[in-house]
């Protein structure tokens, strides 16, 4: 009797094991309806054409869709960076961010990237200048490399040891 018992407990045991399953993950990842993507993309062509009111209107059909998206929160930075700078593009990912635990690389990196270029383009320190374009040069920015590439044949060692040490031939 014990032994059909303990083979009865095994298979029940085996039965349970195959039938549970994890949570999907569906609910933690949603792709983007088509409905999304076509104001995504709609958005991405009013910025490129300078239209930064056709852009907010479709951020704002974006945010009332999904509001904590990634494509509306790097649509936003665009547009605040173009109305307001690196600062009120640092300010709208902190509204963004609000509650939320975890952060938005893709996000951080540009905003990033914009207050380097700021401060390298408007910075009367040649230090800060020059610290800004090094930092973005050894990224691989081709901008950056451009304004050091200027700045070396304008005779300037720094911008010329920068290049240099982000493998531009034009440094070395």
């Amino acid at each position: 009797m014990l032994p059909m018992l303990i083979c009865a407990l095994i298979a029940t045991a085996a039965g349970q094991a195959q039938t549970a399953r994890p949570a999907p993950v569906a609910d933690a990842v949603r792709a983007a309806s088509a409905a999304e993507g076509t104001l995504v993309s709609a958005a991405w062509a009013a910025l490129a054409r300078g239209d930064i009111a056709t852009a907010t209107s479709k951020v704002a059909e974006l945010k009332q869709k999904s509001p904590h998206g990634t494509n509306s929160l790097l649509l936003e930075i665009e547009i605040n960076l173009t109305n307001g700078g690196p600062s009120a593009a640092l300010d709208g990912y902190d509204q963004w961010l609000a509650g939320r635990k975890l952060e938005e690389p893709l996000a951080l990196r540009r905003i990033a990237t914009a207050i380097l270029f700021d401060g390298a383009q408007k910075s009367a320190n040649p230090a800060l200048r020059l610290a800004a374009l090094t930092a973005l040069a050894a990224d691989g920015n081709s901008a950056a490399q451009d304004m050091l590439r200027v700045g070396s044949e304008a005779g300037s060692i720094g911008d010329a040891a920068a290049l240099a040490a982000a493998g531009n031939d034009a440094g070395v």
